[in-house]
């Protein structure tokens, strides 16, 4: 192999490492803008695609927090809101895909 085929094996590699943001920093992103009566009990992450279940207690404001951030787009919601029996908390299931270069722009 030349050297311009294994630098350009490398920089292709590079760069798809580092288009890929690490779970700890979505995790970290999700945890600075969730509501304080939210809380995340489940992560899923695949590819850009992430996967979120949790409680609170107004669900339409941590989907709203969601939409805002420009780390994230596309988002729905899986399934209804669902009441917690005896409690004020509402359960939630959301879908959405990681922004692929959120630093042009910024919604939130």
């Amino acid at each position: 192999m030349k050297l311009k085929d294994l630098t350009q094996t490398y920089n292709f590699a590079i760069e798809k490492k580092s288009a890929r943001r690490p779970a700890i920093d979505v995790l970290n992103e999700l945890s600075s803008i969730l509501p304080a009566h939210s809380w995340v009990f489940h992560y899923q992450a695949t590819g850009s695609s992430v996967e979120i279940q949790g409680y609170s207690a107004n669900t339409p404001d941590v989907i709203t927090v969601i939409e805002n951030n420009r780390f994230f787009k596309d988002v729905s919601q899986e399934g209804g809101i669902i009441r917690k029996t005896g409690s004020t908390k509402e359960r939630f299931h959301l879908k959405f895909t990681l922004a692929q270069n959120p630093h042009n722009g910024s919604k939130g």
